[in-house]
């Protein structure tokens, strides 16, 4: 339960670091479809990088959560079927 723990934490720091990058370095990036000018390259570039590893990490969570509430989850019905 630890590793899973643990594992949730870097999770969310990962996502959280990439979400404050993504404010800082590329604030006024929007997606092409969105953007009323041209934009730089670069931009583009880190805005994708950086949305693309907070999907990642916000992808990890989740499987990490659904994986933990299930572990409660038969822990609880194994303790509820061995009972005297």
């Amino acid at each position: 339960m630890r590793r899973l723990l643990a594992l949730l934490a870097i999770c969310i720091a990962v996502f959280a670091a990439a979400w404050v990058a993504h404010r800082l370095i590329v604030p006024d990036i929007v997606p092409v479809a969105f953007a009323e000018g041209p934009q730089s390259l670069w931009g583009l570039e880190t805005a994708f990088l950086l949305q693309s590893i907070q999907n990642l990490a916000a992808t990890c969570a989740a499987i990490v959560l659904v994986v933990i509430i299930g572990r409660q989850a038969l822990r609880a019905r194994w303790h509820r079927d061995n009972q005297p």
